[in-house]
């Protein structure tokens, strides 16, 4: 599997949002294809449904803490 086609989902707390960023963009600029909800999610999804589907798409779950 190429980097690109590997899907991995940031769980995180809001007042992580600015570390974790950081993270997604590194991982972006590494050639992976990190998901966060502020990048992710389009206006007027609902998030309750969308995250749930983000994360049986993702092949990596990482919970930062």
């Amino acid at each position: 599997m190429k980097k690109s086609e590997i899907q991995i989902f940031l769980a995180h707390a809001s007042e992580d949002k600015p570390a974790v960023l950081a993270l997604y963009n590194r991982l972006k600029q590494a050639g992976y294809k990190p998901w966060l909800d502020k990048k992710d999610l389009i206006p007027g999804q609902i998030w309750r449904d969308e995250i749930p589907k983000a994360i049986k798409a993702s092949q990596i779950f990482l919970a930062c803490l």
